[in-house]
Order: structure tokens, then C-alpha cells, then sequence
């Protein structure tokens, strides 16, 4: 396994620990998305329009999700 990997997997944990260690007071669902962005000026811009992109769609899909359930749901 490469390092990159490894440490890909290490801040997946480091998140989930912390994730698990709040206080739960609603139950939702989160998102965790590991992006590898070179430390300089020009990928962290490209990187941040490209996880602002991700995040349009992601939430977009979950108001198509939504409505397709409430126009299912039978009364």
C-alpha cells in the first residue's frame, strides 16, 4: 500500500472517532470524502471550485431523493 493510502486511511479514522465522539442529538446522515489536493496555490483553487461542485451535487441529489419519495409516498 502506498503512503498516500495509508494516510488517506488514518484521516478517515481520525474523523470517524471524532464523528463518534459528539454528543448525538439528531440522527443524520454525513458525508466523508477524502480529496488529495497538492499543497500551492492553483490546485487548492482548482480543488475548492471542484468540492463546491461536489457538494451542489450531492445535495441536489438528496432534494431529487426527497421529492421522488414524497410523490411516492401513498396517503
Amino acid at each position: 500500500m502506498s503512503s498516500a493510502f495509508i494516510n488517506s486511511l488514518i484521516m478517515f479514522y481520525v474523523h470517524c472517532v471524532d464523528l463518534e465522539s459528539r454528543e448525538k442529538t439528531d440522527p443524520e446522515s454525513v458525508h466523508i470524502i477524502n480529496i488529495d489536493i497538492q499543497d500551492n496555490q492553483e490546485e487548492a483553487t482548482i480543488g475548492a471550485f471542484m468540492i463546491c461542485d461536489l457538494c451542489t451535487l450531492v445535495r441536489t441529489a438528496q432534494l431529487q431523493l426527497i421529492m421522488f419519495i414524497a410523490a411516492n409516498v401513498n396517503p
